[in-house]
């Protein structure tokens, strides 16, 4: 009786086969669209395109490949009308295979600002460990294209002349209508991102623009500070110290300050009840971008998400600090590349880069940054001093981010945050990449304990202000099968932020801010902590200025 039955169904499957053959593959328009959807199908299973780029991506195959199509009849025998179609096979395939890789790395859909500040920092070295850290990625693209000409093999042997005589019936009328349709995509910025030729031109272009920028942006400063008279400046002249911590890809999520379950800013947090003054934890602070750069530039200038080339019309904070009499110090655990972030450390009156390796496997880590940090303290203090750290922070590899013997989070993989993780079906690695970044979150808190405690010690005479803030977050497994900068992913955006001072001497205090902040208005709350006001100050985005900031006097959380 089993028997029967199974071929039964064998014979159902086989009449299944040969309808859908009879009625569908027979007809090649419908041959074509298939061949779209298998295609971008297996793009989308093998995780190198998100669904709704899939649907652009669907638009651009079906109207390119219809119109290379075209284009090959009507050119000479010679080349057997394949050569518009292979190529565009090509670009296309190509195109969906290098997208997946880059998503990879970034957690994003490939922009062109994105890749042209990658572009613009790198170097061979560099190159290598890209192709080593996304060797997985690259092997999964390879196999996709490989899978992808095998199809469109078996779809030209058998479907595409028969296309080929279906296009012919396309009347010259239809035909400019139909090519008018592919000229008004591209005036589509959605559309045009998707497009498999052009895309590549318009980052490459920005690549070009973003190096002939490195190239002029100590003009660019020095033009601004030229029309220094214009700014409408003003500044106290009482004595103080201000140091600002810029960390790298911290996720406020990671915290143990802000409720995560791993105690990984304990260091920090028993350094702050010893210590006398006043903290203030932001605990709704974003960045308003996922991305180094283009983070800082909104968060210290007047650059803003709506208007981000504001920098280049605007001064920076440091400008601003040097025009009001302040003595800049800036000490950064990054490299030492040519660049917008470089040239304003490289305009501080003393500056310092301990990084001469490549971003992610630099051996430096930023503890190699306290003895700097003691040689300036140690010094006798400018009436009024700004002190700059621009940290490695938590930026991959994650697991290079603390010194030797510093791991408290290697090999857990039965707490509360690996089993929620597992439940979730995240990646074994992806769950090491969180044990290491949560190891890289602990360091930092150790690094920025180790900071407070040389400041209180060197500067306690004197009023001392300290901020630390995040450049972005990271995704780290948070939401995603993912670990890395992410602009796709809210992890990419959430950043922690807090500010001690001293003017309380006897007693500790610690507090919440829990009004949404944007760090592209950081350089209000920074031109008011260091006691100066340009025209580019707006009191109603300085939080310190807020009816919601707590106030000196009020209760501790």
């Amino acid at each position: 009786m089993n028997l029967m039955l199974r071929i039964r169904s064998m014979l159902k499957r086989k009449a299944g086969f040969e309808l859908l053959n009879k009625y569908f593959f027979h007809k090649p328009w419908l041959a074509f669209v298939f061949l779209a959807i298998v295609i971008l199908g297996c793009a989308t299973i093998f995780g190198l395109l998100r669904p709704l780029d899939g649907l652009k991506s669907f638009v651009w195959f079906i109207l390119l490949g219809t119109f290379f199509i075209f284009v090959d009849d009507k050119t000479s025998k010679k080349y057997h009308h394949y050569l518009c179609w292979t190529v565009f096979l090509i670009v296309f395939i190509v195109d969906l295979a290098s997208q997946g890789v880059v998503r990879q790395f970034f957690g994003a859909t490939p922009q062109p600002n994105v890749i042209a500040e990658a572009l613009a920092n790198t170097n061979p070295n560099e190159a290598k460990n890209f192709i080593i850290e996304q060797r997985y990625t690259i092997i999964r693209s390879v196999v996709f294209a490989s899978l992808s000409f095998f199809i469109l093999t078996i779809f030209n042997k058998k479907y595409l002349n028969v296309f080929r005589v279906e296009i012919r019936k396309i009347n010259r009328m239809a035909f400019i209508l139909f090519s008018l349709l592919i000229i008004a995509l591209h005036f589509n910025p959605t559309m045009l991102r998707q497009q498999p030729f052009l895309r590549w031109f318009v980052i490459f272009a920005r690549h070009a623009e973003a190096q002939e920028e490195m190239r002029h942006v100590k003009d660019i400063r020095s033009a601004i500070e030229f029309n220094q008279s214009k700014w409408n400046l003003t500044s106290q002249n009482n004595e103080k110290t201000v140091v600002l911590v810029i960390g790298e890809s911290a996720n406020r999520n990671n915290w143990g300050q802000y409720g995560y379950s791993r105690p990984t800013t304990l260091p920090l947090e028993n350094t702050l009840k010893k210590l006398p003054g006043k903290t203030v934890w932001f605990a709704q602070a974003k960045s308003s971008e996922a991305f180094t750069l283009s983070s800082l530039q909104q968060a210290l200038t007047s650059a803003t998400k709506a208007n981000p080339d504001a920098w280049k019309s605007s001064p920076d904070i440091i400008m601003l600090a040097k025009a009001a009499g302040y003595h800049i110090t800036w000490l950064s655990n990054q490299p030492s590349s040519e660049g917008w972030i470089s040239s304003l450390g490289k305009s501080a009156d003393v500056y310092k880069f301990i990084n001469h390796g490549n971003w992610r496997d630099s051996s430096a880590t930023d503890m190699d940054l306290l003895p700097e940090l003691k040689k300036q303290l140690l010094a006798t203090p400018p009436n009024k001093e700004l002190i700059i750290l621009h940290l490695l922070g938590q930026h991959f590899h994650y697991a290079l981010r603390c010194p030797e013997g510093i791991a408290p989070y290697r090999n857990i993989d039965d707490d509360s945050v690996m089993l929620e993780m597992q439940a979730t079906g995240k990646l074994p690695w992806v769950r090491q990449a969180r044990n290491d970044y949560d190891n890289a979150t602990y360091c930092g808190a150790v690094f920025l304990s180790d900071v407070l405690t040389q400041i209180h010690e060197q500067r306690k005479q004197r009023e001392t202000t300290l901020i630390y803030f995040s450049d972005h977050g990271q995704e780290v497994g948070h939401t995603q099968n993912f670990s890395g900068h992410s602009n796709a992913s809210e992890q990419g955006y959430t950043i922690p932020l807090f500010i001690w001072n001293n003017k309380n001497k006897k007693s500790s205090a610690q507090k919440f801010y829990n009004t949404p902040f944007s760090l592209e208005h950081l350089d209000h709350l920074l031109q008011d902590t260091l006691g100066i006001h340009s025209i580019w100050y707006d009191k109603n985005l300085d939080p310190l200025q807020s009816p919601a900031y707590p106030k000196n006097g009020e209760r501790s959380s």
